[in-house]
C-alpha cells in the first residue's frame, strides 16, 4: 500500500482531465457518465456521498453535477490527490466537502452515515478474501438504509484463458493508445499492484454480507460497473 501511495502521489496531473478520464481504460469516459448517470436513479435522496479511492476528484465531480446540495466525502491514500479532489470538488457543492486519508479497510466512517459510497478502479487494490470482505462489511455498515454501492473496476475470469484473452483485449488498447512500451509498463504495475476478483464472487459476496440488490451495468474486457444496495 505503500508503493501504491507514492505512486499516486506523483501522479496527480494525468487524475486531473474529467474530459478525458482515465485513458489507460476503454471507454473510461463512457464509464464515467454511466457512474455519475446511474448515481440519482439508483439512490435520488442521496445526502452525504463518500468517494473511495477519489483520485483526483473526477468521479465526484461528475456525480455532484445531480447532487448540488449533498455533504462529500473524498478518501484516498495519497494527500496531494485528495488536496486536489478537495480544491476541485469545494465548487461543484453548497454542502461540506471533507478528506479521508486512510486505506479503506481501516478508515474511521460512522456506521450509517452514508447514503452513496461510488468508487472507480480502487478497490481491485484488495489482497485477499479477508480483505475483500472486510471491506464490503465496512461499506454495508456505513451505509444508512436504502444506500448504495455503486462501483466501476478491473475484474478477472475464473477461466485462465479466458482471462488471458480479456487482458489481450485491454493489452490492445493501450498499445494503440501509447505504444507498446506503454502497454507493458501500465501491465507490468497491474501484475504487481492490483488483486482483482471476479465479477460474480465480488457480487456473491456483496450478497453474502447483507447487500439485498446487486447488478451488473457494464462490463467490457476486465472492467466492470455494478451496484449493491442495501
Amino acid at each position: 500500500m505503500e508503493e501504491i501511495r507514492k505512486r499516486f502521489d506523483s501522479d496527480v496531473e494525468s487524475f486531473s482531465n474529467i474530459e478525458t478520464g482515465q485513458q489507460a481504460i476503454p471507454e473510461s469516459t463512457l464509464i464515467l457518465n454511466l457512474l455519475s448517470d446511474s448515481a440519482p436513479i439508483l439512490r435520488p435522496d442521496a445526502k452525504n456521498i463518500l468517494d473511495v479511492g477519489c483520485g483526483a476528484g473526477n468521479l465526484s465531480l461528475k456525480v455532484l453535477g445531480h447532487f448540488q446540495k449533498a455533504n462529500c466525502t473524498l478518501m484516498d491514500l495519497s494527500l496531494p490527490m485528495l488536496k486536489r479532489a478537495q480544491e476541485r470538488v469545494s465548487g461543484a457543492t453548497s454542502g461540506k466537502v471533507s478528506i479521508i486519508q486512510s486505506d479503506m479497510k481501516s478508515a474511521d466512517v460512522k456506521e450509517n452515515s452514508i447514503d452513496l459510497i461510488i468508487s472507480s478502479m480502487a478497490i481491485h487494490h484488495m489482497r485477499n478474501e479477508a480483505e475483500w470482505r472486510q471491506l464490503f462489511n465496512n461499506f454495508n455498515r456505513w451505509l444508512t438504509r436504502d444506500g448504495v454501492f455503486l462501483n466501476a473496476d478491473l475484474v478477472t475470469h475464473k477461466n485462465t484463458q479466458i482471462n488471458n484473452l480479456q487482458r489481450q483485449g485491454w493489452g490492445n488498447h493501450l498499445e494503440s493508445f501509447q505504444g507498446a512500451e506503454y502497454r507493458d509498463l501500465v501491465l507490468e504495475f497491474s501484475e504487481c499492484e492490483d488483486s482483482p476478483t471476479p465479477l460474480l464472487w465480488q457480487m456473491n459476496l456483496l450478497t453474502e454480507v447483507g447487500f439485498k440488490e446487486v447488478d451488473i451495468l457494464y462490463k467490457r474486457y476486465c472492467f466492470a460497473i455494478y451496484y449493491a444496495s442495501k
